[in-house]
């Protein structure tokens, strides 16, 4: 292992904010003591189970349940959390970290911003420490895309990606290349990826006659030249499109402003000058060696520098909501080991007062109407065990649900089965013994109820 290569981290100029950070992770991974994680923690009473304990032993189980933590509070302390946990590993299970980031960014894109940077973090560790490389989620990049647009079938190795395509299912379909394009977008962005790569997809984009739509998804917000409006007028008038797709190509030119980012990359000497792949392949990486990869590849060494950083991220303007974040990942995790003790614990933790409360139950909800008919009914249970074991008041889940129907012309477009759900959501209330301020949506969806 090149002890130092790690050491230097401590100076790169990107990670110089985490000094404490990275002094313990240096100890951990280069002492000879078995990793063990604090037992006085709570949430440890959960490995006395036996099949959550087998869950965890997963690489990727680890990652996703250190994700679930993860908000922009947090994201130091979960950098040691990461290692202690992991601790070290061979390439391919490094493959495995990469395909368990990706899955989660595809299941959760409203917070893509912050697991990137988190991805960032953590590559940039285990690639300068061990000289692994970023080829695993470059491939998952390329394979995706080859398979959306180019109609090329998925190797062994990438057969895990049929999980996001369900033929039968246009709508879920078109979210997840949707949700891949925004992906690799926001890796750009970041300066993982190179900048020359938006013009290589856009073009590709534009030659493939598959998907319009997404050539909508991935040039809103851009500013188009001359030559690319042309490019898309004559995609509308050559080809028998269903309206909605030429409507949305339509807006595309018509509400065409200059909103997009500005992306900021690493200066470069003449001869560092990243030149398109000159062979059919859009991406053209599988054959690189990997020092050729590094120029796709932001975090292999120097990022950005810190100065930079700090601009790209006040450009970009990433404003998260670092409760809903947390809410979305607490939840997730409840759903996943049905527990109830790591919520108390975040409740404890993170819902001090009844402000933070409501809008906790706000969350709850809003997640609830988005699930489908399983989870949605898991939901449920898990409104009524926060209020048996008096984790919420009432008068918190009452007041988070009018802060959600007050914004609901905006939002009941995207849930799924949204009259049946409140009427069963209210019903459960109900029950609850919580009525009280919820007068007006009980008579809408006409449930009965005693007047307090």
């Amino acid at each position: 292992m090149d002890i130092e290569s790690f050491v230097s981290l401590k100076t790169s100029p990107e990670l110089l904010i985490l000094t404490n950070e990275i002094n313990s992770v240096l100890t951990l991974l280069t002492s000879n003591k078995k990793i063990i994680k604090n037992t006085n923690n709570k949430g440890n009473q959960l490995l006395k189970n036996p099949k959550i304990q087998l869950l965890k032993d997963k690489i990727e189980n680890k990652v996703n349940l250190i994700l679930n933590k993860l908000s922009e509070l947090n994201i130091n302390n979960l950098l040691v959390e990461f290692v202690e946990t992991i601790g070290k590993i061979n390439e391919n299970e490094f493959n495995y970290i990469q395909k368990a980031f990706y899955q989660k960014m595809q299941s959760d894109i409203t917070f893509i911003k912050i697991y990137i940077e988190f991805y960032k973090l953590i590559t940039h560790v285990y690639v300068s420490n061990f000289n692994y490389s970023n080829k695993f989620m470059i491939n998952i990049f390329e394979a995706k895309f080859m398979y959306d647009y180019n109609d090329i079938v998925y190797t062994e190795e990438y057969k895990f990606l049929m999980d996001y395509d369900d033929e039968n299912n246009a709508v879920l379909s078109e979210n997840k290349r949707v949700n891949h394009l925004t992906i690799i977008k926001n890796m750009i962005y970041s300066c993982i990826l190179d900048s020359n790569l938006e013009n290589i997809i856009t073009e590709q984009l534009l030659k493939q006659n598959k998907y319009y739509a997404d050539i909508y998804y991935w040039l809103q917000n851009k500013t188009l030249d001359t030559k690319l409006k042309l490019i898309i007028k004559n995609i509308i008038s050559n080809n028998t499109l269903p309206l909605r797709e030429k409507v949305l190509l339509d807006n595309l030119i018509i509400n065409n402003k200059n909103t997009e980012p500005k992306i900021l990359t690493k200066t470069r000497s003449n001869d560092e000058v990243i030149q398109q792949p000159k062979s059919g392949s859009v991406w053209n990486l599988n054959e690189n060696k990997a020092d050729d990869l590094k120029k796709y590849i932001g975090v292999s060494k120097d990022i950005i520098s810190s100065e930079n950083s700090t601009q790209y991220n006040n450009e970009i303007n990433i404003n998260i909501d670092t409760l809903a974040i947390e809410t979305e990942n607490i939840i997730e995790e409840y759903l996943y080991m049905e527990s109830i003790n790591e919520v108390k614990v975040f409740i404890d933790n993170r819902c001090k007062d009844a402000v933070s409360k409501n809008k906790f139950s706000q969350y709850i909800f809003n997640k609830y109407f988005e699930s489908n008919n399983d989870t949605s009914a898991k939901m449920l249970d898990f409104v009524k065990n926060l209020v048996k074991k008096q984790l919420l008041f009432k008068s918190n889940l009452s007041r988070g649900l009018i802060l959600l129907y007050n914004n609901w012309k905006d939002l009941v477009d995207d849930y799924n089965n949204p009259t049946k759900k409140m009427k069963e959501l209210l019903i459960c209330l109900k029950k609850l013994g919580i009525t009280k301020n919820l007068e007006i949506l009980l008579k809408t969806y006409k449930i009965e109820y005693d007047i307090e």
